[in-house]
């Protein structure tokens, strides 16, 4: 009995896997031509995870107590991220929303509190919380700062 030839050997392995990735071939086309029968389930984007800074919030009080807030929002590479809503709150009541600029920033006047002096008494002890939600491409993020009051 003799050995097989080498490159007989190997094109008859070539030939078996050409003929195994054709019919792989084919069920791909299958499965694309009808999406319901993907064998492989769609897996949700990887949101990122984002960076929010905010800055020493103040007060006026010549103006009945309303106040300025600054928040930075930068990607992984310190990057400002352009057009994302963030919220600001004092304690847990909203005083004031933006979107981020193209640096990241989003500087926000809250309304005056006459009527409510005590939000601002509240933001003295506690300061105060910029939130994003998040997005579809980045996670939700959150920072604090504090706040402070001038005679003007």
């Amino acid at each position: 009995m003799s050995n097989p030839d080498p490159m007989m050997e190997a094109l008859k392995m070539y030939k078996e896997e050409n003929e195994r990735l054709k019919k792989e071939n084919e069920e791909l086309k299958k499965q694309q031509g009808n999406p319901s029968q993907s064998s492989q389930p769609s897996q949700p984007a990887k949101r990122k995870p984002l960076q929010l800074e905010a800055s020493s919030a103040s007060g006026d009080l010549s103006e009945l107590i309303a106040g300025k807030a600054l928040a930075t929002a930068t990607d992984t590479h310190g990057n400002g991220v352009e057009g994302l809503r963030v919220e600001f709150y004092v304690k847990d009541r909203k005083v004031g929303a933006g979107f981020t600029d193209g640096n990241g920033d989003v500087n926000v006047q809250s309304a005056q509190f006459a009527g409510d002096p005590q939000t601002w008494v509240k933001g003295l002890a506690h300061g105060y919380t910029a939130r994003f939600r998040g997005n579809d491409e980045y996670l939700p993020a959150e920072a604090n700062a504090t706040a402070g009051v001038t005679i003007g």
